[in-house]
Formats: C-alpha cells, structure tokens, sequence
C-alpha cells in the first residue's frame, strides 16, 4: 500500500514540475517576444530608421543635384529642404543645407545662395570634403558677382589647406574667369594653365585658355560641380548642321599617326592643339581637323594626346561624320591616358543612340558608368537608365 502512494506521490511530483517548466518555459518566450517588440518600437530603433529614410532621400536629392537641368535643379531644392525640415542630425541637415544652396545657384537666385553658405561656413563644417565645397561655392560666387576682394579672400585660404587637386583646380578655374571678366588677360591665361596641371580634365579651363586671343571678355558661368562634356562648347538642342567643305584637307586617321617630324616639338603640339580648339569653337571643323593631326605629328606625350584625339572625334562628329568619329573616339579610349576616355564611351554612346543601335549605345553608357569617380559618371547613369527603359518598353510591346 505504501509503495503504491509512493509511487503517486512521485507522480504527482513530476507533473508539477513538468508544469512549472511548461510555465517558465512560456514566460520566457512571451518575455523575449515582448522585448522584440518593445525594441522594434523604441526610440533609438525609430531614430534609426528615420536616419536611413533620410539618408535614401539626401542621396536622391544630390542625384538630382548632380544633373545639369533646371527641372532636376527645382526637384533637387525641393527634397534638400524637405530633408533640413526632418532635423534629423547634423550631418544631414549640413548636407541638406548644401544642397539648397547648390541648388539655388543651379536656379539663378544667387543671393540665397549666399545666405545659406555663408550660415553654413559659420556654424562650422565638420565633413572636411562639404567644407572645402561650401568654402569653394561661396567664394566662386561672391568673386564672380559683386563681392571680389571677399570671394579672392576665401578662395585664397582655401587654396593654401586643400589636398584636393580638383578643387585647386577648380579655384584657379574661378580666378581664370575673374581675371578674364576684368580684363587681366595674362593673369587669365596663367590661372586657366595652372587649373589644367592640376587636372587636364578640366574642359573648362582648356577651352577658355584657348579662346584668350580673342577680344571677347564675356564670361559664361559654369556650374560647381563636374561639368558636362561639351558645357560651353555646343548645347544639345543645337545640332550643328553637316558641313561639307569645297576641299576638305587630306588627312590620315589619327590613330594611326607615327611620324614625328624632328624639328617640331611639344611645345608646338601644345600651340596646334590650342589653335584647333580655336577653329572648333568657330565651327571651322575640317580646320580644326587639320591642326590636331599636325599637332598628333609634334609628338605630344600621352596627355595632351589623349586630349588631341578627342577633339578630334569632337570635331568630326559635330561635321557630320559619324562614322570616322566613333572611330576616334575608339582611339582615345586605346590611348594610354585615362583622362577623356569616360568622356569617349558616353559620345560613343550618343551617337550609337541617334541611330537606334539601343543595345550597343547601352553598353557604351554602362562602360562609361564604371568610373566611380569619373566627372560624367551621373551623365553616363542618366543615359544608361534612359536606354535600359526604352529596350524594357519595347520588350513589353513585343509580350
């Protein structure tokens, strides 16, 4: 009898400890679920995520920024001042406040421009690249348009801290214009040179040195960020009518060039390359043509090469030939320089999409895209998405 009550008794014993393990069991994980739950909804979790959305919309905003369009320009204002109205922290609103300004001098309202670097210079940048951005804007704006001795002051102080070559570039890029708009030729010329050793991408400062022999001192204001390919040179919407000369000058494909006549030297290449850039900005295109080839023949070093060749392929194309142009701009992708040839792929590119090779134009956009910090990569990216819609609505049609 007394085995039989034991044995009960050990079950009854070992039920409630099952049940108090089912019990503790359950708690935990309805502690652990509730916990998930007051994580998900606390504050830092939703701070966080408001950061990230922030940042999704600060990137689309400098994406817009970063297009050479007034519409993209506006679209840009709007999302940067949305971003700054969130506070979200002070690197965005930093960021975003940038952005505004960049934005409003893209829109011609130059003095809020101002108003909102120069709030942003004495708060106190603490990214050092949008603080060389911001010290560089406001200085370019006030030296171009009213407030010289400020902006020359700025762009002076930034010019001895940076390590950036491109914004040394770009300062002497803004004190080339500033002398040429004054009158100081020589000074021009000097700092358009400079701007070109720090980086011999800079079309800007290339063209504008090479147009100082004319009696011309109207200057054109060229956006902060990279410039387009052809700014200053040709708009878009402007297509320059075939021009088909009584006597065209002979000539042999550039890419193919190897005489180096022994009394011309680089000196020279440098003179003919600039004399063609002065034919190509007159719309004298076989003129032009004929400089650069003699210049090719002076023997230029891989730089100035690369820069020969593709205006070269420049001056074709805008003559109406195509076909000897897609060849050139292949010889400056060859090139051993790097300097144009992201620049290369996207002419390539729009010159296969005017004919409606799509697919081919694709590729040449999406090689031109693969230069992370290339000057055109946001123009490469425009067109390889424009393209890739296309090809996708036509592929729709067909389904």
């Amino acid at each position: 009898m007394l085995s039989a009550q034991r044995a009960i008794f050990i079950a009854g014993l070992l039920f409630l400890t099952a049940g108090t393990a089912f019990l503790a069991l359950d708690q935990w994980r309805f502690s652990r679920v509730l916990g998930e739950m007051n994580l998900a909804g606390s504050p830092d979790a939703r701070q966080e995520q408001r950061l990230e959305e922030g940042m999704s919309d600060l990137r689309e905003a400098e994406e817009y920024l970063a297009q050479n369009s007034i519409e993209s320009a506006r679209k840009a204002h709007d999302r940067f001042v949305h971003v700054l109205s969130r506070d979200l922290s002070k690197e965005i609103n930093q960021r975003a406040s940038y952005g505004i300004a960049a934005s409003l001098d893209r829109l011609g309202d130059r003095n809020r421009a101002v108003e909102h670097l120069r709030a942003l210079r004495d708060e106190g940048v603490e990214d050092k690249s949008l603080r060389e951005k911001t010290e560089y804007l406001l200085g370019r704006l006030l030296i171009l348009f009213g407030h010289d001795e400020e902006g020359k002051s700025i762009l002076q102080e930034l010019l001895a801290k940076t390590q950036s070559n491109q914004i040394k570039s770009r300062i002497h890029t803004t004190f080339g214009d500033y002398y040429r708009l004054t009158g100081q030729k020589k000074k021009a010329e000097r700092n358009y040179r400079i701007a070109l050793e720090y980086s011999p991408g800079n079309l800007h400062a290339e063209v504008e040195r090479a147009e100082m022999l004319d009696d011309r001192p109207n200057i054109r204001y060229y956006y902060h960020e990279d410039y387009l390919i052809d700014s200053g040179l040709k708009k878009k919407e402007e297509k320059p009518a075939r021009h088909t000369p009584a006597r065209k000058p002979q000539r042999e494909k550039p890419a193919k060039e190897t005489s180096k006549p022994e009394k011309e030297d680089k000196l020279n290449a440098q003179k003919l390359y600039e004399e063609g850039i002065r034919h190509f900005r007159d719309k004298q295109y076989p003129e032009a043509i004929s400089k650069f080839q003699s210049a090719l023949k002076a023997g230029p070093d891989g730089e100035l090469r690369e820069k020969i060749l593709y205006w070269t392929a420049e001056s074709l194309s805008a003559g109406g030939e195509k076909n000897e142009a897609l060849e050139i701009y292949s010889a400056v992708i060859e090139n051993p320089s790097l300097t144009l040839d992201q620049a290369a792929y996207i002419q390539r590119g729009i010159i296969l999409f005017d004919r409606a090779r799509l697919k081919e134009a694709y590729e040449e956009f999406k090689r031109a895209s693969r230069f992370p910090d290339g000057a055109y990569t946001n123009q490469a990216l425009e067109w390889q998405r424009e393209v890739e819609n296309i090809l996708q609505d036509r592929e729709r049609l067909k389904d």
